[in-house]
């Protein structure tokens, strides 16, 4: 069996360059601390793999497997993680990526990774798999693909992970860590089946669920309503949750920004930033007209 650990550094010469690895580091970095950007961050982690590694016939026999292990030691992810990545990317290429990127519509990485590489043995041939992808893309009225909802439309079986052995809190971290385990679960949850199983099991969840609910609604009135004279919750609602992200991306260190950035990131920043700040002085010039009407 094929030794995957590779002691750091070791052959690095030989295998890629120093900005290879750098590269890397970021795109590591970047996977960690932004969630949202993850189906783009391991695209391109996946993308420098096979940069380094470029698809052939004979990836167990050509020392392809090693060069993987080397650069995943370097940059900090699994071996098994770094093989993942390279397979999606490499089964993503082109004209699908186009196609998602112009249907303007929310697919994880997790649903791309079923679409370039059959994890769930559904047996869809590869070219079927990203037809009926692009079939749920069509719809116009679709915001997101989730990963209960691809598995379906390829005839696999969604079924979460098992959590056995595992503490609650630990399942939970899981829940909160996965997004393709959190799907199928919520998505198992909700079959009325295994609610109405749940309900005659302990009827007393059926009051702690509508508690619940009434909690939320509770919390969501007072963080919206008590502000809104005119009742549009809902864009005040959205307005708070976008400026919370404003000011969670504000707090992180330039210093951070720079180091996990790479040169295309950091001028989007700088776009993006810019837009803000004129944003700002037109809401501020609203603000004092309307002040000044009222007056």
């Amino acid at each position: 069996m094929e030794n995957e650990w590779t002691e750091p550094g070791a052959h690095k010469q030989s295998l890629f360059r120093d900005e290879q690895v750098e590269r890397g580091r970021k795109l590591v970095a970047r996977d960690d601390l932004l969630t949202s950007e993850r189906q783009r961050t391991r695209l391109e982690i996946g993308d420098l793999l096979l940069e380094i590694a470029p698809p052939g016939e004979s990836d167990m026999h050509n020392g392809t497997h090693r060069v993987i292990a080397a650069l995943a030691s370097e940059i900090g992810i699994a071996p098994n993680t770094a093989r993942e990545y390279r397979m999606v990317a490499a089964g993503y290429q082109g004209s699908a990526r186009k196609r998602v990127a112009e249907s303007g519509v929310t697919v994880s990485y997790s649903v791309i990774r079923e679409a370039a590489i059959d994890i769930t043995g559904s047996g869809t041939p590869a070219a079927e798999r990203w037809e009926k992808l692009f079939a749920l893309l069509d719809d116009p009225n679709r915001m997101r693909v989730t990963v209960p909802e691809f598995r379906s439309a390829i005839g696999a079986q969604a079924v979460a992970e098992t959590a056995a052995g595992l503490s609650p809190e630990r399942v939970v971290k899981q829940l909160s860590e996965q997004e393709d385990l959190r799907e199928a679960v919520i998505a198992a949850v909700m079959e009325p089946d295994f609610l109405r199983e749940v309900l005659l099991a302990d009827p007393m969840a059926e009051v702690r669920v509508r508690d619940s609910l009434a909690e939320i609604g509770r919390l969501t009135r007072k963080d919206v309503t008590e502000r809104t004279e005119d009742g549009d919750e809902r864009l005040i609602g959205q307005l708070r949750s976008r400026l919370r992200l404003l000011l969670g991306v504000s707090q992180m260190a330039p210093e951070q920004v720079v180091s996990i950035a790479d040169e295309g990131l950091l001028d989007e920043l700088s776009t993006a930033c810019a837009r803000v700040s004129r944003w700002v002085d037109e809401v501020q010039n609203a603000r004092t007209n309307g002040r000044t009407v009222t007056q």
